[in-house]
């Protein structure tokens, strides 16, 4: 009875051994994939929240110019608002993609606690974080690098960009 009862404790033993080594790479495969699909959340979300700010704060600048009468073509619209999705890149890229790397992690950490306010959460996490580095800059600096960002209405309209953006995140994250 002592030898069937080593065996079969020598057995078990190898079978847990195989098992854990089997759980333990579905669980890195897993944790893989999470991330994964948070990193590429985050990454629409931001390039949503860009595009939308941009694209919204160029076609402010333009109305702004046809009010003082100066006359803007469509094609000159369509290749100003693809300028400025390019140039605005570097710098309002890097500001939204800060924002939205301290705002998104808050928010969906407060939605552990609070699971049926999370795309509230994230979608307000997506305003404040386009509207916050515009107050913070216009008083630190005393610059409004986003020129449609000087009114409320343009901060508002940046605002709902990120709103947009967060709900990406949220949409993505949490199909």
């Amino acid at each position: 009875m002592n030898a069937l009862a080593s065996a079969l404790q020598a057995f078990g033993t190898r079978y847990d051994a195989v098992m854990l080594g089997h759980l333990t790479s579905r669980a890195k495969a897993l944790t893989a994939t999470i991330v994964g699909r948070i990193l590429a959340a985050y990454v629409v979300a931001v390039l949503v929240a860009y595009v939308l700010g941009a694209v919204a704060a160029t076609q402010a600048v333009l109305a702004s110019l046809e009010a003082m009468g100066v006359v803007i073509s469509i094609g000159e619209r369509i290749s100003t608002t693809g300028k400025d999705l390019i140039g605005m890149f570097p710098m309002y890229g890097l500001v939204i993609a800060v924002a939205f790397a301290i705002a998104l992690p808050v928010a969906t950490t407060i939605a552990r606690y609070l699971p049926r306010w999370r795309a509230f959460g994230l979608v307000a996490a997506g305003v404040v974080a386009m509207i916050v580095p515009h107050l913070l800059m216009r008083e630190l600096l005393e610059l409004t690098p986003v020129a449609a960002a000087r009114t409320l209405t343009g901060l508002l309209v940046q605002g709902l960009a990120g709103g947009v953006g967060g709900y990406a995140f949220y949409f993505m994250r949490d199909p």
